[in-house]
């Protein structure tokens, strides 16, 4: 069994299990935001498990656990209990993983937002429907 899996650029230790573990803890928060809004529009074989997601909170402390742990993996092999390099290369590493997800999200957002705008503006198309009583 392939526990762990070593670049040879760095001695970097890759658990691809607990990625596995930390994707469904991300997976079940997701779940745990839409469901309540889509309730009475799902088939009833769907909403009957949605009594599982009042236990979101505990998926979210298993994702920041488990990914402080994957964070600290390197300070624990060093020799000399630090990250190599200095505080700048940490966080330009960091900055080179995490930006560039978020900046194609952001535009993600604002090219939809742009859409549904145009859609609202020229069509019969409207995001919510607005009810007087």
């Amino acid at each position: 069994m392939k526990q762990l899996v070593r670049t040879t650029t760095e001695e970097r230790i890759r658990l691809p299990f607990l990625d596995g573990i930390r994707g469904l803890a991300a997976l079940y928060v997701v779940f745990c935001h839409i469901l309540p809004h889509q309730g009475e529009n799902l088939p009833l074989w769907i909403s009957l498990p949605t009594k599982l997601i009042r236990y979101g909170s505990f998926s979210v402390a298993i994702f920041i656990v488990l990914s402080g742990y994957c964070l600290m993996l390197p300070v624990s092999r060093s020799q000399t209990g630090y990250i190599q390099g200095n505080l700048f290369h940490y966080f330009k590493k960091r900055a080179r993983r995490i930006l560039p997800p978020f900046y194609a999200a952001i535009i993600f957002c604002c090219v939809l937002a742009l859409i549904i705008l145009t859609l609202e503006r020229f069509t019969t198309f409207q995001w919510r429907e607005v009810h007087f009583d």
